[in-house]
């Protein structure tokens, strides 16, 4: 009997260690699914939005002043009787397709009484861009960016 109560003290214990270790590694990959969605959500923090209004002929914002940031642009269409973009670029004399910064291409041209989101986040450093849509047709803005 005593054989048999310690062969079965012996068992219990080896499962208990066994569970302890699955909590454990289960408590860890928990934590470990939380911090990356803490980073997550303090990533998408950091990303800030930046609505821009067309009317006919033009953007009601007018110039900007940023800092150097990451930001998303919305494109409002309130008015504008045919479908609008945006283009965002480094400020040049000329500027070429190949100087758009893509990812602020709106998702799809806006309809008027629509808005779009840009296809992705863009990152602004220090300097001066300009934003306009080529669709609309309006003037080119200036975004600087301290």
């Amino acid at each position: 009997m005593k054989v048999r109560n310690l062969v079965f003290a012996v068992l219990a214990g080896a499962f208990l260690v066994s569970c302890n270790s699955a909590t454990e590694t289960e408590s860890v990959s928990q934590l470990s699914s939380e911090k990356v969605l803490v980073e997550e959500m303090e990533e998408v923090a950091e990303t800030q939005l930046i609505t821009l209004n067309q009317v006919p002929g033009e953007f009601t914002n007018g110039d900007l002043v940023l800092e150097a940031g990451t930001y998303r642009f919305e494109v409002l269409n309130s008015g504008v009787d045919h479908e609008v973009g945006l283009v965002v670029a480094p400020k040049k004399d000329e500027i070429l397709e190949a100087d758009h910064l893509t990812d602020a291409y709106v998702s799809e041209t806006v309809k008027d009484g629509d808005s779009q989101l840009s296809k992705g986040e863009v990152v602004l450093e220090k300097g001066e861009y300009v934003f306009f849509c080529p669709l609309n047709p309006t003037p080119q803005y200036t975004i600087t960016v301290e």
